[in-house]
């Protein structure tokens, strides 16, 4: 192995603390196309600087001043260096240990690789005592985003395909992002190293034509299926599917790119479209070259949205009248972190700087999304919201002496359609309403007539909206009714909030900050007759029908100090059409992944566990029409977990003056310590450079990791 001491870290910081100031080079030229060494060229380092950026997708560039007794000589900048070559860098201290590591006295100089590079300037310098060569370099990143190659020349489709009959053909996503780096980043298709993106994908598949009915059977652990006529019923099933986007399965499927066409005009470069993929993505992956050269297209290695640290869960919507229980839990764990490197260590750090970033702290996070259904009508409004508050939890029980429900919005009541339910204001009859004028966005309920009544202020008068209000225990109620709940008790605490701030605002004091979203949304996944969510109280009603979610995390938990009490109310508001349901209804699709009879498809390329595979018959092939299949489910309730973790800690930023540690890399994990200024704990590589002076040292930027909320 080339670098054999690279795998001991002892060692390695052993050598650093030699504090050898006279570093070695060594450059060795490549062929540009096929990377084969030409020669080397080494000298000792007089001046320069690397920087290496883990956020900036070209990590590596620098400039370094070599001098030498005349080694370089018969350095010929017309061959040995220029455009057509690319070099490696070296940089190497002399082994001055070893006898305290005699597995390694066959090295003279150890060595560290420090990249391989395009030469973006160089220049040779003679005098009397040495020989001078100047040189500027950046990693290969710079073939890919139009500064030296990667320029699209022509209007280009990499999404779609025609193949020889005239058929238009999806490409799948690892293969685009493959032929473009080899197309036209003239990449070798061996350093091309893709990870975290499947060829084949379980996509969730939803009914498409409600003029049929799905049922699913199950018997043990085996599922099967019957498609039927709207008519048609059967009984003895599992799960019946009779609603236009309701998810029943899996089917699988290339992953491929369905964000519309995937389009680069001429003149674009590489990397803008490896930016739309990866905004396809989620913008959760990275792209850049490594240390050896090799195109690297994968997750973030942030240990925070990694697959590493997801975490499952049960979603608990349930009806609590105990005002201290969370039924959601919000514990953040990740995935168990070990440190790479320990820095714990003052012959190597000379001097810290700990930024404390207080304006990262939030404590009401607001995430608005589109859902499927949403998406089809090619409208911009947002009808997912998932609001989460570090805030107090008031009692559920609280009694109302009447509440109202307005009828279904098929009326024309204007501003009165977003509101399912009304504290009234009681009047005794119409004739005392009426002699004297009302309030808008007021409901006047006379018992006696049991009729409703708004004010219209342009005309000046009241307007009858019905008197046939009828009672919360009347039979054949529909959402065409209606009706009046007499001495409710609320058994939720957003429905006390909600009926409060109704009650309120009835008085002129329009305060509460929650009333307007609660009263518009709430009663749409609360059903206020049973005091229950539709969820658990309907057949007809699903998890991924749920669309508006409010919660508090209070005053018992640890996290409480950022309480809006506190620290006042510091908002994050997200919007992001990629997050399509409040909760992924993953744990309620039958487990079943369906597929073409001729599919020669094994469990191996299910990437969930005990699902069953289930052949397609050919009522349900996808061009008749009966499903489609969707994107993968991006939650509100994952991105509030993950923002709750993100904000709510001091974000610290450490940066670190030490010695050159030549064996680091960014993304990668140390373990810091001193006390006197709070450091303690694991930080990820942020960035660092090397600035090779008289007095080399080395600046590293980290930000702390924390694995748990």
């Amino acid at each position: 192995m080339e670098y054999i001491y690279l795998d001991n870290e002892k060692f390695l910081k052993d050598i650093s603390k030699e504090h050898i100031t006279i570093l070695n080079v060594k450059i060795t030229t490549l062929r540009f196309a096929t990377e084969v060494p030409i020669r080397n060229i080494e000298g000792k380092i007089k001046s320069g600087n690397i920087n290496v950026d883990g956020e900036s997708k070209t990590r590596r560039t620098g400039s370094l001043s070599i001098v030498t007794d005349g080694l370089i000589n018969d350095v010929d900048s017309s061959t040995d260096l220029g455009i057509n070559k690319k070099i490696k860098i070296e940089i190497g201290y002399k082994n001055t240990l070893k006898d305290k590591y005699p597995e390694y006295s066959e090295f003279d100089t150890i060595w560290f690789p420090i990249g391989l590079f395009v030469i973006t300037s160089f220049s040779i310098k003679e005098s009397e005592n040495e020989t001078e060569l100047n040189i500027s370099f950046q990693d290969k990143m710079c073939l890919l985003d139009g500064s030296v190659g990667g320029v699209i020349p022509d209007t280009t489709n990499f999404n779609k395909y025609t193949d020889a009959f005239g058929n238009e053909k999806d490409v799948l996503i690892y293969n685009i992002i493959q032929e473009m780096v080899n197309h036209f980043g003239f990449e070798d298709l061996g350093k091309i190293l893709i990870s975290d993106i499947p060829r084949k994908i379980c996509s969730p598949i939803f009914l498409t034509d409600d003029n049929y009915n799905i049922y699913i059977f199950k018997n043990g652990n085996t599922y099967s299926y019957r498609v039927v006529d709207k008519e048609e019923k059967l009984t003895g099933y599992y799960r019946k599917i009779d609603k236009k986007y309701q998810y029943f399965g899996y089917v699988l499927e290339d992953f491929v790119y369905v964000g519309g066409d995937l389009v680069a005009n001429g003149g674009d470069s590489v990397v803008s479209i490896l930016d739309k993929i990866n905004s396809y993505l989620g913008n959760n992956f990275e792209y850049f070259y490594d240390i050896n050269g090799n195109f690297i297209f994968r997750e973030k290695r942030n240990y925070l949205n990694t697959r590493d640290a997801k975490k499952p869960y049960e979603i608990a919507l349930s009806n609590n009248s105990n005002a201290k229980e969370n039924n959601l839990n919000y514990m953040y764990n990740l995935k168990t972190v070990e440190n790479v490197y320990d820095l714990q260590d003052d012959e190597i750090i000379s001097s810290y700087d700990n930024t404390f970033d207080v304006l990262n702290i939030k404590n009401d996070f607001i995430i608005r999304g589109q859902s499927e259904t949403q998406k089809s009508t090619n409208s911009n409004v947002y009808d997912i919201c998932y609001h989460l508050t570090i805030d107090n939890k008031p009692i559920a029980n609280s009694r109302f002496d009447y509440v109202i429900k307005i009828a279904k919005p098929s009326l024309d009541l204007g501003y009165y359609d977003l509101m399912r339910y009304r504290i009234p204001v009681i009047k005794t009859s119409s004739a005392v309403l009426k002699s004297e004028k009302g309030l808008e966005d007021i409901i006047y309920y006379i018992p006696t007539e049991r009729s409703i009544y708004v004010w219209n202020s342009v005309e000046e008068q009241y307007k009858l909206l019905t008197d046939e209000v009828k009672e919360s225990g009347a039979a054949n109620i529909t959402e065409d009714d209606f009706v009046v709940y007499r001495n409710y008790e609320t058994l939720d605490w957003r429905t006390k909030m909600m009926l409060d701030g109704s009650r309120l605002y009835n008085i002129g004091n329009h305060s509460q900050y929650y009333y307007n979203e609660l009263i518009a949304n709430w009663g749409s996944v609360y059903d206020i007759k049973n005091k229950d969510f539709y969820y658990n109280t309907t057949e007809e009603s699903n998890v991924e029908d749920i669309k508006y979610y409010l919660d508090f995390i209070d005053a018992d938990a640890d996290i409480s100090k950022f309480n809006i009490d506190n620290i006042g109310r510091r908002q994050k508001v997200v919007l992001d059409s990629n997050i399509n349901c409040v909760f992924s209804p993953d744990d309620t699709i039958p487990p079943i992944v369906f597929k073409n009879p001729d599919d020669k498809v094994t469990s191996a390329y299910i990437t969930v566990n005990n699902y069953t595979l289930c052949d397609l018959d050919g009522v349900m092939e996808k061009s008749n029409g009966v499903w489609g299949s969707g994107n993968l489910f991006n939650s509100a309730y994952d991105k509030v977990m993950e923002l709750l973790f993100q904000n709510s800690y001091y974000k610290e930023e450490v940066k670190l003056d030490c010695i050159p540690l030549l064996y680091l890399e960014p993304n990668t994990i140390v373990k810091l310590n001193n006390q006197n200024i709070g450091v303690n704990g694991k930080f990820l590589i942020k960035n660092y450079s090397y600035d090779f002076s008289v007095d080399s040292k080395m600046n590293i930027t980290t930000t702390q990791i924390r694995e748990k909320l």
